[in-house]
């Protein structure tokens, strides 16, 4: 045999004329071959002799039985009846059972006398069926069907998705997986949604540790921010249990990385994609900071400059402290200041989108320490660097003289280009060290980088800004995410105390937003010369500049001990206690800046678009200076803020099988909640605005019950999942605070309410799913949900607040579908093969949402006599009763799938849309504006081009492929329209995108 060969066009089979042969219907040469990894002791010895068997009493086949004297293992094995016989030197020892698929279990104190046979039974636990924050390493989710195996045996109601399907999946990040989940939409290729339920109602987790958000006013985490080289699992738990944090409602998402590789492990990709409305297309953009901007850190040149004064602000019109009537700054400082800001505002239309790039990379293994330890490290991480051009239409409607949405005459009808550059890395490291099966130790560090350098030029009319007058208005916009987090966490079993398990970790996050010189610019048309001019009639908002900077601190822990004993009919049972310590504390900063003109020198600003800001055009504002613009600072007292939370709980469990087919789970979680927002001024100037504090403690019962008759056709099983719980959402920090401040994205005033309260949540989910086979599921299932005080965004007088609302429901269903087509044809057939190699699957879920504001405080909506029930702030919606806002009345995803191992080629078609969804709640009599639906297919193919065989029955080494992919080929629109006619007030398409990449795993 040659020492290496490939796939590639030789016939040459490196394994000569192996041949696999069927021994399902041979028990003795099954058994044979079975047994032939046994280790088996001589002279005197002990016999230890069983069957092994699952908790759903179905026989386990090619089990390890394993016991370790002097550094020697002996070995048994299951054979096909589930039976073993081991030989042993005679003594106590510890006898440890082990199975793919299952969790290992280990009998301490087995007294094996000389020339004696001991009958040892086991019943083996499928993995995941007692999981909740622990990340157990006897779990094995690489393999293909471990997803379905952990979800088969799982008490509570969750979707996983393991490590096999993400590496089908066609990208480097989490995100990219998370749309194979039932129930679940990807918005913005980023947040996951489940159930349609939007950004308030998710959490997520990793290997237990909460991660922070790095947007201010999001609690959902982006799951692209996660190299999926890294993980082995997505759980997505659908009803709550005693040891998960309560704060969700349609899902949470728990990520579980990797355990220790067997061997080593390395693999890198590259790709390169094409859009067709940006790619190779003219772009807007600016002259940024090419070296910075390359790897996210754009915000550092951007920032305001260091000599400025922490204490003050800058600009004209500042009093002096020690005396009022003068001002702080000669005119020659507040020159010098005007002119050291990022003045560059000229937006570049000549530059070319350049073709999106973007990498990942894996590299781990692992060792054996000692006799029975393993230690292993594994490193993962991805880059991307993304150019997106979108032709948006923005409008705003009006109501008219008989009350309806005036669309013939838009109080602002703009349209326009927008280039966003995006640069996105992030790396993870593992170190995993197991003592021995017993002890084991786990450090994660995470870190990730996301940067936005936004251009936006729009043209339009705004007639009660400029009258019938064109307006052009600009804005450069850079935005820096991060988020690194460190975690240490430990498990131990202790085999003289009934294998109790202690699981523990400590985390430490921090996320990090920094937006740095928002530039907003706006010109008018003259009728006469269609010439554009600085707009001076819009005052200071007509040359703006704001800098933001949110930093986010955080730490939890959890401590989980776990008791397992022998309940009723001897059946494996436990109980579960543990605690939960979370704390928050948050800094927002902002400064404001506007570029006044000075009176009486409007002649002097240069015209067009261009520079308008530099050296030439800004001064100091003195007497006799001619030049037209001046700095001023606006910054308020109420645009900065600190907020803390503190969340202590503890939680109680019990897992009781009643009978094989039948298992109760059940417990209660305690949590005490306190949450605190101060504002603050970043001068130190007196305000009278007071804190806001909301304090809570809850009772937070859950209950599940599991009813899997044994079907032994074929090992199919039936589970049918009755689940209850109650979960919670808080409000988020700024829904809190009783201070105004700027939706720096929309330009609206927010106003917080510190009279919110968080909202209870009652949920009821029943399931019942088959699994025909190894990889398959058929699955029906339906939820309820009552909110009480849910918490929404409210639409007093020209600004946005929040309020609670009345109740709402959730009422729903899901179907899903995964199955192989090997049943199409017959067994003999040689078409079999092919159908088998294909898979197909679907699932969609329906949700039916109202929730009932309270009656407006106002009377001058809804008229009427003012009750004691009515809104706590002047609520203006129109929608007193509607859906949810961000709810989506259904979700559907659909795929089909062709793995051919042989030749190496794969091809995976991908389908999802959602329902029409509220995006914001309408006010003074205007309907709300709806998101629309939108479909999307992908395709991805790929194709093994080498690999390489090193030895016999050896996996392949450098496994070479090839991807092709065809993203959003429907290029769906995105779009928002209000009212009946839908007319149209956000909307543009975001084109198709075609991939070329190649990967390489050794």
């Amino acid at each position: 045999m040659p020492e290496w060969e490939t796939d590639s066009g030789d016939d040459e089979d490196p394994f000569g004329d192996f041949e696999i042969e069927d021994l399902s219907d041979d028990e003795e040469l099954l058994d044979a071959v079975l047994k032939e990894d046994e280790v088996q002791a001589t002279g005197k010895v002990s016999t230890l002799s069983g069957t092994v068997t699952n908790t759903r009493g179905e026989l386990v086949i090619g089990a390890n039985v394993e016991v370790t004297v002097g550094g020697q293992t002996y070995v048994g094995k299951t054979g096909a009846d589930g039976a073993y016989s081991l030989a042993v030197p005679p003594g106590l020892h510890t006898v440890t059972v082990r199975q793919d698929g299952h969790q290992a279990k280990a009998y301490s104190e087995v007294n094996a006398p000389v020339n004696e046979t001991v009958t040892l039974d086991a019943e083996l636990v499928p993995t995941g069926q007692d999981m909740v924050v622990e990340v157990s390493a006897e779990r094995n989710k690489e393999v293909a069907g471990a997803d379905l195996e952990e979800r088969q045996s799982s008490v509570a109601t969750r979707d996983i998705i393991g490590r096999a399907e993400m590496s089908r999946s066609g990208g480097g990040s989490a995100a990219r997986v998370a749309s194979r989940v039932v129930g679940a939409t990807v918005v913005d290729g980023r947040y996951v949604f489940v159930r349609g339920l939007g950004h308030r109602y998710g959490n997520l987790l990793l290997d237990g540790a909460r991660v922070p958000s790095p947007e201010p006013e999001l609690r959902t985490v982006p799951l692209d921010m996660f190299p999926s080289g890294a993980l082995s699992a997505m759980d997505v738990q659908k009803t709550a249990r005693p040891g998960t944090p309560p704060d969700f409602a349609g899902g949470s998402t728990q990520l579980a990385t990797r355990d220790i590789p067997s061997d080593l492990v390395a693999s890198f990709g590259i790709s390169t994609e094409f859009n067709t409305e940006t790619s190779l297309q003219p772009m807007v953009t600016n002259r940024g900071y090419a070296s910075s901007d390359l790897f996210g850190f754009g915000n550092a040149p951007r920032a305001t400059p260091d000599w400025f004064p922490d204490d003050s602000p800058v600009g004209r019109n500042v009093p002096d402290p020690d005396n009022p009537r003068l001002d702080l700054w000669s005119p020659e400082e507040v020159e010098e200041q005007g002119e050291a800001m990022l003045t560059e505002t000229e937006i570049l239309e000549h530059r070319r989108a350049p073709m999106n790039v973007s990498g990942k990379f894996s590299l781990g293994n692992g060792w054996t320490v000692g006799e029975r330890g393993r230690l292993g490290v594994l490193v993962a991480g991805g880059y991307k660097n993304k150019h997106q051009t979108t032709e948006e239409t923005v409008r705003q409607f009006g109501g008219s003289q008989d009350g309806t949405l005036d669309e013939d005459s838009p109080q602002v009808d703009y349209a326009g280009e927008r280039t966003v550059y995006n640069v996105a890395w992030n790396s993870i490291g593992l170190l995993r060290w197991e003592i021995n099966p017993d002890h084991k130790l786990r450090l994660l560090a995470l870190y990730s980088r996301d940067a936005d350098d936004e251009t936006r030029d729009q043209i339009g009319i705004a007639p009660g800004v400029a009258g019938p007058d064109t307006l052009k208005t600009t804005r450069l916009r850079y935005v820096m995410r991060s988020v690194a987090l460190a975690q240490l966490g430990a498990e131990h079993r202790l085999p003289r105390a009934s294998n109790l398990t202690i699981d523990y970790f400590g985390a430490v996050a921090q996320a990090r937003r920094d937006d740095p010189a928002i530039r907003s610019m706006q010109f008018r048309q003259s009728p006469q010369t269609g010439e554009f001019r600085l707009d001076d009639s819009s005052g200071p908002s007509s040359m703006s500049q704001v800098y933001l900077d949110l930093v986010d601190n955080s730490a939890n822990g959890a401590l989980n001990i776990a008791l397992p004993f022998h309940g009723v009919r001897g059946l494996d049972s436990k109980i579960q206690i543990g605690g939960w310590l979370e704390t928050r504390r948050r800094e927002f900063y902002a400064r404001r800046y506007t570029f006044q003109i000075v009176s009486g020198t409007n002649a002097s600003i240069p015209s067009g678009v261009g520079n308008i800001l530099n050296d030439d055009t800004i001064g100091g504002g003195g007497i006799g200076d001619l030049q037209p613009l001046v700095l001023n600072e606006v910054t308020r007292p109420s645009d900065s803020y600190r907020a803390s939370q503190d969340v202590y709980a503890g939680h109680a469990g019990l897992e009781l099988p009643l009978a094989r087919w039948f298992a109760i789970s059940g417990g209660a979680r305690i949590e005490s909640s306190d949450m605190e927002v101060e504002p603050f001024d970043t001068y130190g100037r007196p305000t009278t605005l007071e804190s806001a504090r909301l304090l809570d403690l809850d009772i937070l019962p859950s209950a599940s019950i599991l009813i899997s008759p044994a079907r032994p056709v074929e090992g199919r099983t039936l589970n049918v999942r009755l689940s209850g719980a109650k979960t919670l959402a808080r409000p988020e920090f700024r829904e809190l605070a009783p201070f105004s401040f700027t939706d720096f994205v929309g330009g609206r005033n927010i106003a917080g309410n510190p009279n919110v309260i968080s909202s209870d949540i009652w949920n009821a989910d029943a399931r019942i799913e088959w699994f025909p086979g190894s990889g398959e599921v058929l699955a029906a299932s339906v939820f309820y949900k009552q909110f009480i005080d849910p918490i929404e965004r409210v639409a007093p007088p020209a600004m946005i607040s929040f309020a609670n609302a009345d109740s709402a429901v959730n009422v729903g269903g899901e179907l899903e579908l995964r199955k192989d087509l090997g049943f199409m044809a017959p067994k003999e057939s040689s078409a079999r093969k092919v159908f088998k190699r294909l898979t197909v699957g679907a699932n969609f879920a329906y949700t039916y949402s109202q929730v009932r504001l309270r009656p407006p405080c106002d009377l001058a909506v809804g008229g009427g006599a003012k009750t004691d029930d009515c809104a706590d702030v002047v609520d203006k919606s129109t929608s007193r009763e509607r859906p949810l806002q961000g709810q989506s009345p259904y979700v559907a995803n659909a795929f089909v799938d062709y793995d051919d191992s042989d030749s190496g080629f794969g091809l995976r078609v991908l389908y999802n849309t959602f329902g029409r969804r509220i995006d914001t709640v309408g006010a003074l009599g205007l309907p709300d504006i709806y998101e629309e639906p939108r479909h999307t297919l992908d395709v991805v193919l790929s194709q093994r081009l080498l690999q390489v065989y090193t030895a016999e029955f050896v996996p392949p080494r450098h496994v070479v492929s090839v991807q092709l992919g065809a993203s959003n080929l429907l290029n769906a629109q995105v779009l928002h329209t209000q009212g009946d006619t839908k007319a149209t007030t956000y909307a543009y398409y975001p084109g198709l995108g075609f991939s070329l990449g190649i990967d390489w795993r050794y």
